[in-house]
């Protein structure tokens, strides 16, 4: 079944044969399934070229990498059904094709998040705000170290540039007046164009993985201590898969170049999707679990040289402990 469709098997055939009244004994089916799932459905570049944009807004697209452990999308939906052996969370497949993809509106709140909002959010400190406003003009002038920028003297006016930018990104307006519909950025479905290289799971997109909470339903934390602590397994898109993110941008407030380049360095600062903060959806430009074996020895060469620090590592020591907790 190379070519099932993943939705398809995930959302629907995973249930069926199911006792769904029955808390144990459909270990067997559900394993079957799940092998099905991650292992048996390999790659085929057939699988998403259909959802690639029009040709011409290429040039508003880069490709990244996924990282260890790996990048959840659609963790919310539901897909417990209270069984041994199944997979707790919900995930996000295309509807037609099947394959895992990044919903536009997600790669959209994953990059607006970055943006301080002054207008919006009156509850979020000005220190948050200040953060932010500084890490979005730092990465939109990489060629000069963040000590270097005078925020105070020109802070107006970074504040005044970073508020236009976000505006006529994210709201539609520009010096003051709403964009027509065919002047706005558009955010396309962030999608899967090369599986996992890496040995175990070559040619693969899909595993699994788990999060093993110490405190038991029903029990405080002293209770639990004594008791084993269970499993929950969960579906995961694989490290060392490529996503090309794709758009349609206009140079209203920044150049389409400069865009390019602030939407890049964001996702690779904050990454996207579930449980970013314990290292899900870390993206990076080079793929680093890259493992081609070698055919005379058959022995795996050394992995490759990770890349150089980001060009934002100064800030850590530019900001207080609080803004650094922010990100």
């Amino acid at each position: 079944m190379s070519n099932a469709n993943l939705g398809y098997l995930y959302n629907k055939d995973f249930f069926v044969g199911i006792q769904l009244d029955q808390k144990e004994g459909n270990e067997v089916q559900i394993k079957s399934k799940i092998k099905e799932i991650t292992q048996n459905r390999v790659w085929d570049e057939k699988d998403t070229y259909c959802l690639i944009t029009i040709e011409g807004h290429q040039k508003n697209s880069f490709k990244l990498f996924t990282t260890y452990p790996g990048l959840l999308t659609g963790a919310g939906y539901e897909h417990e059904i209270h069984t041994k052996e199944e997979l707790k969370l919900g995930f996000y497949f295309d509807f037609s094709s099947g394959m895992p993809l990044l919903p536009g509106s997600s790669v959209k709140g994953a990059i607006r998040a970055a943006f301080p909002n002054w207008g919006k959010h009156k509850n979020t400190p000005d220190y948050v705000k200040e953060a932010k406003t500084k890490l979005i003009w730092h990465w939109l002038n990489p060629k000069i170290e963040f000590d270097m920028i005078n925020i105070y003297e020109d802070e107006e006016l970074i504040k005044k540039k970073v508020i236009e930018i976000e505006e006529a990104i994210f709201e539609g307006l520009f010096q003051g007046k709403k964009l027509g519909h065919y002047q706005k950025d558009v955010f396309y479905d962030a999608i899967i164009v090369n599986p996992s290289n890496y040995v175990d799971t070559r040619e693969q997109i899909l595993g699994t993985d788990s999060i093993t909470p110490h405190i038991k339903e029903g029990l405080s934390y002293a209770e639990s201590m004594l008791k084993n602590p269970v499993p929950l397994p969960f579906l995961k898109i694989l490290p060392g898969v490529q996503f090309q993110f794709q758009f349609d941008l206009k140079p209203n407030g920044l150049e389409v170049e400069k865009k390019i380049e602030l939407f890049k360095a964001i996702l690779k600062y904050n990454g996207i999707g579930a449980k970013t903060n314990v290292g899900y959806g870390n993206l990076v430009d080079i793929n680093l679990t890259q493992k081609p074996v070698n055919n005379n020895s058959g022995e795996l060469p050394p992995p490759p040289t990770p890349p150089a620090p980001p060009p934002v590592a100064p800030l850590a020591n530019k900001l207080s402990s609080k803004e650094t907790a922010l990100f």
